[in-house]
């Protein structure tokens, strides 16, 4: 499968664009210039246009016309290029909006489905690469959709949960699907979300309802944007 049909993306407030090479399991940070390129090749295939109007202004043409090549081919060798037929320019994807973590007490309910979601998300993420979890989690696709309020309880529980012994990982990656298979488990449907924000370069993980309340994702002052969605919703932009 070409690698560019791995790649998801989004533009950030700053003009940056955050990648998720989810076949090579690691991020892309493409700056505002890298990005002029990646659009103009998405727009016209080529980047004879931008090496033109840079040309305009004086610049040396064989000299921008190297760097240019240069800039495309290391676009390609990090399958974002070549996109779709018919790709955009990625348009600056909107800010995951949600409420603060809940407080009080938690279920025990809540709590039983949301610990047996944590052993499943640890084993996951440590046993499966990036693009197998993915797929997994696609899976929950055919249930009905949480609620805001559902959603909310079980990562509050899944947080309640973690045990403050535990040697190893347990970040907003295990989190995030602990979250995604215990409302599995309830018959519930959440999507798990990967983001990211600029300056500085951050990736985070969190899940969102359907109605697009993002739980997890609490963060007024730098706000993160959504980059790839599972099971996908039309709100995100991605590159597929």
């Amino acid at each position: 499968m070409p690698a560019h049909l791995l790649t998801t993306a989004a533009r950030l407030p700053d003009g940056t664009i955050a990648a998720l090479d989810v076949a090579r399991d690691r991020w892309l940070w493409l700056s505002p210039d890298a990005a002029r390129v990646l659009d103009t090749v998405l727009r016209h295939g080529t980047t004879a246009p931008l090496a033109t109007a840079l040309t305009e202004h004086g610049q040396d043409e064989v000299q921008i016309r190297a760097v240019l090549t240069h800039a495309e081919q290391a676009l390609a060798a990090d399958g974002l290029l070549p996109g779709p037929p018919g790709m955009k320019p990625l348009p600056e994807a909107a800010p995951a909006a949600g409420p603060p973590p809940l407080a009080g007490r938690v279920r025990w309910r809540h709590r039983l489905v949301a610990a047996v979601g944590l052993m499943l998300a640890v084993a996951a993420v440590k046993v499966l690469p990036l693009r197998r979890l993915l797929a997994l989690l696609a899976a929950v696709r055919r249930l009905p959709p949480a609620t805001a309020r559902q959603a909310a309880a079980l990562h509050a529980a899944v947080l309640a949960t973690r045990p403050e012994w535990w040697p190893g990982r347990l970040a907003c990656l295990e989190v995030a699907t602990a979250t995604t298979l215990a409302a599995a488990l309830t018959g519930r449907r959440v999507h798990l979300v990967l983001g990211a924000r600029p300056l500085p370069n951050e990736a985070h993980a969190w899940v969102v309802t359907l109605g697009g309340n993002a739980v997890g994702a609490h963060a007024p002052d730098r706000p993160w944007i959504p980059v790839h969605t599972v099971p996908p919703i039309p709100a995100v932009h991605a590159i597929e």
